[in-house]
């Protein structure tokens, strides 16, 4: 081999291996000033509530924009919902329940998870004590409040699949959220589906007790809550950048929950507060709110709440094939999936 040609092959290679330490450490590195930021649109599953506190915290202290974004975020109404607005380009990012993501991949949508929130289904049925509805088959003969386009809904309707659940003899009736809790208090409903760190927040603040019945076991084996984004709209290094600052914002937010709430109710003065009726927030109700930010934060820790929650917004195969299986046996796949098909590492 000649010297030339070796010089050329010594250079290329330096070239790549520079490129790759570049990519290493610059695409993993919060950007500076002089970056011009990226505009994206956070889409929340649900209304701002404590559990998207550490969003909003990551967005008012300069983190997103630390890492390259300037982040404008919208509350959701749904996982479904969510999805498709995901799939359909209207949102960059989203938070979406792991059985609304894995339906949506199934039918087709271009979207992955970039890090799992928490694990374990959250949802719940609720009713009043008094009403003694213990079991799934309790509600027969029972008016039950639904939440078309939440993923509590797809997991009832799954659940109920799975173990024969007769929804004929069910009365199902189709709620706006904002008024789901005010008609269980007036009878008008006998019991309500919700994630349990939501379940009954007026309830509890008007000093009434519940039951619940948790869908996980009834088989709703899944992943709660995932980032995503589409397929091909980020760069490796800006997922990087992406999953850096939510978990930024997350565990700041996790050392000073305060901080956090206020960053919430700042950026949400009614919506995160005023209470169903549309009157202003009580102390009663500022009280509860902050009680499911910090349920949100044990389920998003478990046993690692003490120890800091590095793992937060992490990847676990085991936990998506899981909640491929599940949706499988609701019988709402369209097409078969793995967990690779629907996650970015």
């Amino acid at each position: 081999m000649k010297v030339s040609t070796k010089i050329i092959l010594i250079v290329s290679a330096l070239v790549v291996l520079l490129g790759g330490v570049a990519y290493l450490y610059f695409g993993r590195q919060p950007l500076t000033s002089g970056h011009e930021l990226r505009k994206i649109v956070f889409q929340l599953n649900w209304f701002p509530e404590g559990e998207s506190a550490y969003v909003y915290l990551a967005q008012r202290n300069g983190i997103f924009a630390k890492h390259g974004f300037d982040t404008t975020i919208q509350g959701g109404r749904g996982s479904e919902f969510s999805a498709r607005f995901l799939a359909a380009g209207k949102v960059d990012v989203a938070l979406i329940g792991g059985d609304a993501l894995v339906g949506a991949a199934s039918r087709g949508a271009k979207i992955r998870s970039i890090g799992i929130v928490y694990f374990g289904s959250p949802v719940v049925i609720y009713s009043l004590k008094s009403q003694g509805i213990l079991k799934l088959q309790d509600l027969y003969g029972k008016r039950l409040g639904t939440l078309p386009g939440s993923n509590t809904f797809l997991q009832y309707e799954g659940v109920a699949h799975l173990v024969g659940l007769d929804r004929s003899r069910i009365t199902e009736i189709a709620l706006d959220a904002s008024l789901a809790e005010n008609l269980l208090l007036e009878n008008k409903i006998d019991a309500l589906m919700q994630y349990t760190e939501k379940a009954a927040l007026d309830t509890r603040v008007r000093g009434y007790e519940i039951n619940e019945i948790p869908l996980k076991e009834y088989g709703a084996h899944i992943v709660g809550m995932s980032i995503a984004v589409r397929t091909g709209t980020f760069s490796p290094a800006e997922i990087d950048q992406l999953r850096a600052a939510i978990q930024e914002g997350f565990w700041r937010s996790l050392e000073h929950p305060d901080e956090a709430f206020d960053a919430l109710r700042s950026a949400n003065p009614r919506e995160a507060f005023a209470q169903n009726d549309g009157t202003p927030a009580t102390t009663e109700s500022i009280k509860y709110m902050k009680e499911e930010m910090s349920e949100f934060f044990s389920m998003a820790c478990g046993d690692e709440i003490h120890s800091g929650c590095k793992n937060f917004l992490g990847y676990n195969y085991h936990g998506w094939e899981d909640t491929i299986d599940t949706m499988r046996k609701f019988g709402m796949l369209s097409s078969n999936l793995t967990a690779d098909d629907i996650t970015i590492r």
